[in-house]
């Protein structure tokens, strides 16, 4: 027997009844004697249409072995019992309980307020499933604090913050170039630190929260990474915040200077649109100590290096994944351009200069900076001098994730000796011909990719370079390795 037409088209309650005590011909073939009809998402439309549909669908109710489950929000779809009842007071209380009282015999409530309990549990379990090791001495009571603020704990918001953070990850994975290297990658290597690890997935959790259910805030927090910097008289100017200013708020008692960026935080959240994002302005305070305590800052301090690097990295890859214009725009880099990484490529540009006169570098430009590069790594780079023969480009480069420093090189091509893999392959020969023959550091590697020689150090952290007071070995090494590059490309390279 074929089965009977679909039973939403059916015109009216009796054509459904029929339709049903059609299919249970067929389910009495079979040990399953009942239907389960689920009804959700009925808090979803208006609250008058909720109502609506639950008297159309109530007149069903009857039909033997058939068992309806309602999946509802009661506060929404009260509201629709408005036009029937008027506004609800204490005295038509038991009319509005009633209706559904007729309608529903067995009613259960979702445990909401014991979600608390067990977030920390589903957090671990979810970001396991999804492939991210979260070892069992991760202390995930932070982002069980973050998740409940930002979801009230429920299990689907949780997820999709959790999805959210898979998803930007396999782009960056599946979008790095040749010259860049995914952060999970990165991260996930052998000589890279557990607990850098645990610091990066918790911050991309806690950004993520505030871009899904705070993104007034986030959109802030893009514009200016450093959040302990934010200046409350001059944040009309740096932020994109409103320009009228609230006297309750400029009237905040209790607030030091040095906690400026709290008034900003709170004028932000006071001054939003979204009612909900304007009564919660406590706990965004609350994610964003969260946050120092996952950058481990103390927010008197101010965000270090690590930090900053740490957190612009994760902004960059939220970036992917968000659809507002404001939020994707380029962020400010006078941050960069002071940061003491910066200054660390500024001295070894000197010294490098002064070192190799034959290959003409430039000086020292004020504008020049160390550039995020696909959040990564950050580089430097600087173009030789028409004289430089055979070196056309230098190019200093560090991963902020990894103990790995290096330096990239471009070798002057010409018609005698054009740009081509079997070209780069005979320099790249003579230079491990030349490297075999001689006491060299063994932790150096050279490799080639269009056109361009990249000589990388291996367990050399850029934060242990930039903390030394003393780099003279550092600066011999990197001497020796570029004038062996240019004497193999002397011998290679007709002039």
């Amino acid at each position: 027997m074929a089965p009977p037409s679909d039973p939403l088209a059916a015109p009216s309650v009796n054509a459904y009844k029929e339709a049903v005590n059609g299919y249970k011909t067929i389910t009495n073939r079979t040990p399953y004697k009942r239907f389960v009809c689920f009804v959700d998402d009925l808090d979803r439309v208006e609250p008058q249409s909720a109502v609506e549909i639950l008297d159309v669908i109530k007149n069903i109710f009857e039909i033997q072995n058939c068992i309806f489950v309602l999946a509802i929000d009661f506060e929404v779809v009260v509201k629709g019992l408005k036009h029937k009842f008027g506004e609800k007071t204490e005295e038509n209380e038991r009319e509005y309980r009633q209706y559904f009282d007729k309608i529903i015999q067995v009613p259960f409530t979702m445990p909401v307020q014991s979600y608390k309990d067990h977030l920390e549990i589903f957090i671990r379990k979810n970001l396991l499933s999804l492939g991210y090791d979260t070892d069992e001495s991760w202390d995930l009571k932070v982002l069980k604090d973050v998740a409940y603020i930002a979801t009230g704990g429920v299990p689907r918001a949780i997820k999709r913050i959790i999805n959210t953070m898979s998803l930007m990850l396999t782009i960056d994975e599946e979008s790095h170039g040749d010259m860049g290297e995914p952060l999970e990658n990165v991260l996930l290597e052998s000589e890279q630190s557990q607990r850098d690890k645990e610091t990066f997935l918790k911050t991309v959790f806690i950004v993520v929260s505030l871009h899904i259910h705070f993104p007034e805030v986030y959109l802030n927090l893009v514009a200016n990474h450093n959040y302990l910097k934010w200046n409350f008289e001059n944040c009309k100017i740096e932020l994109n915040s409103p320009k009228d200013v609230s006297g309750s708020v400029l009237a905040e008692d209790g607030v030091s200077d040095s906690e400026s960026w709290k008034k900003v935080l709170s004028h932000i959240c006071l001054n939003s649109k979204d009612q909900w994002i304007k009564q919660r302005s406590s706990e965004v305070l609350d994610i964003f100590n969260a946050l120092c305590h996952v950058l481990n800052v103390n927010a008197d301090d101010g965000l270090n290096d690590y930090a900053l690097d740490t957190l612009s990295d994760v902004l960059g890859l939220v970036k992917i994944v968000s659809i507002d214009q404001d939020v994707r725009r380029d962020t400010d880099e006078s941050d960069i351009r002071n940061d003491s990484i910066t200054h660390f490529f500024k001295r070894l540009h000197q010294n490098m200069k002064d070192e190799l006169p034959w290959a003409y570098l430039p000086e020292v430009d004020a504008e020049s900076f160390a550039e995020f590069i696909r959040k990564s790594y950050r580089n430097y780079d600087i173009s030789c001098g028409k004289e430089s023969w055979p070196l056309q480009y230098l190019e200093f480069f560090a991963y902020v994730k990894s103990p790995r420093f290096g330096i990239s090189l471009r070798p002057k091509f010409n018609q005698n000796f054009k740009k081509s893999h079997q070209h780069m392959d005979d320099i790249l020969k003579a230079l491990s011909s030349r490297i075999a023959g001689i006491a060299f550091n063994p932790s150096l590697t050279f490799n080639h990719d269009n056109g361009y020689f990249f000589i990388t150090f291996k367990g050399l952290s850029i934060q242990d370079l930039v903390n030394s007071k003393d780099i003279k070995s550092f600066i011999s090494l990197l001497k020796s390795s570029i004038e062996l590059f240019r004497d193999v490309c002397k011998d290679i390279i007709p002039r």
